[in-house]
């Protein structure tokens, strides 16, 4: 097992000790498309002891482009079942745990307490404020990211004891009205913004479980990869939010 992480274990911020801190962790990642996919190949590659994946959608051929980890013949079949036997062949030595279901406030609780990180890679708003309030419940933390056109958005948020660090819901307080936001399905997505803002949440959950660079818990990176612009922004905790402010 050295020798199959020798290159990340040779890196002096992670060593063995990160190594073993990466073997022991626990991630949950809601969504298994564009963004779950890669984030969930980079973290079985890195050795992530147990990868939990929580969707209830089927491959579809407009799937392919962007959802790398699906082929063809995969069309049809539900995708957490193709992506956890994938991840399987990838690396024998991880567990792979599957749920087929839409993540909601009726089954997160049952859920996500189970898991050290949980990676937002859905594509509703309605979930998202489910999974926030969750993991401030919790206190588990959250990497969310979304997609539209060519740009990316990502941010890395963590529950405080001292209430002193934003959720998603500082960023975006209310709940946009239905159509009001058109999904990739509707506005259409260039795939290798996708497959690059899921590589940076699994870079970020990684740092998570390593306990590097706590500070970006403030901060969202916003990419458009036909610009090539990368900007970062700090955003604060509202003193009147009713997720980590209560």
């Amino acid at each position: 097992m050295y020798t199959r992480y020798i290159r990340q274990i040779d890196l002096p911020e992670i060593d063995i000790a990160g190594q073993e801190k990466i073997a022991q962790g626990r991630i949950l990642i809601i969504g298994a498309g564009g963004l779950g996919v890669p984030a969930a190949l980079y973290l079985a590659g890195a050795g992530v002891k147990t990868i939990g994946l929580a969707d209830q959608d089927t491959v579809s051929l407009s799937n392919l482009h962007r959802q790398i980890i699906y082929r063809e013949e995969d069309i049809g079949k539900n995708k957490i079942d193709v992506c956890a036997r994938e991840l399987r062949l990838l690396n024998t030595d991880i567990n792979i745990d599957t749920y087929n279901t839409l993540i909601n406030s009726d089954n997160i609780d049952d859920i996500l307490p189970d898991y050290d990180i949980v990676l937002d890679c859905c594509d509703n708003f309605e979930t998202r404020f489910t999974i926030n309030e969750a993991c401030f419940k919790h206190a588990k933390p959250l990497i969310s990211a979304s997609v539209h056109h060519f740009d990316g958005q990502i941010m890395t948020l963590r529950p405080s004891t001292e209430n002193d660090l934003p959720c998603y819901q500082c960023l975006f307080p209310h709940m946009p009205e239905d159509g009001s936001i058109p999904k990739c399905s509707e506005a259409g997505v260039f795939g290798p913004t996708v497959g690059t803002i899921g590589c940076l949440q699994a870079g970020q959950a990684l740092k998570t479980l390593l306990g590097l660079n706590p500070e970006e818990a403030q901060y969202i990176l916003n990419i458009n990869l036909l610009t090539l612009d990368f900007v970062k922004m700090q955003f604060f905790a509202r003193p009147d939010c009713p997720v980590c402010q209560s």
